[in-house]
């Protein structure tokens, strides 16, 4: 049977969500397939990225979010 390889697959399989089946399949296809192996690298790296990212607000956000509070809070006191 001939396998289609999409990034569907890559992503359940990264995700450890595929059968034991299908994980023998992906892996011997990442060994013989050049391009589905970048892809996979690819994958991997970007999911890594995103780990890394910050995902706080900036100073500059919390800043002026907290200028804006003082301003209407006082507003209100004195209503």
């Amino acid at each position: 049977m001939n396998q289609i390889y999409t990034e569907e697959i890559l992503l359940r399989y990264i995700y450890n969500e595929t059968t034991s089946t299908e994980n023998a399949q992906i892996e011997s296809h990442l060994k013989t397939n050049e391009n589905f192996k970048k892809s996979y690298d690819e994958m991997l790296q970007s999911i890594d990225s995103l780990k890394e990212a910050e995902i706080a607000p900036s100073k500059h956000s919390v800043n002026a979010i907290l200028d804006y509070a003082k301003q209407h809070s006082s507003a209100e006191e004195l209503a």
